[in-house]
């Protein structure tokens, strides 16, 4: 589930590889298309991983800037 500033929630599907398979096939040094999970400051924050916004529009709002989102920062899909 993901849930908007608004309080709303919503059912999102998404796939995870295995984010230790290009250092052992590849070097380290390449694209790891499904990769994605807890942030490392903190396990509350997920990133989503570039997949995730493939085929989205996305949008992002400078900060302290007004918006018809709301004021920025922020990031939208």
């Amino acid at each position: 589930m993901i849930e908007g500033v608004n309080g709303t929630n919503s059912a999102v599907s998404i796939d995870v590889g295995n984010g230790a398979e290009p250092e052992q096939n590849r070097g380290g040094n390449s694209v790891v298309p499904l990769l994605a999970g807890p942030a490392c400051v903190s396990s509350a924050i997920f990133v989503w991983g570039m997949p995730f916004f493939y085929g989205r529009n996305v949008y992002a709002a400078v900060e302290q800037q007004s918006t018809p989102g709301g004021a920025g920062p922020y990031i939208a899909y």
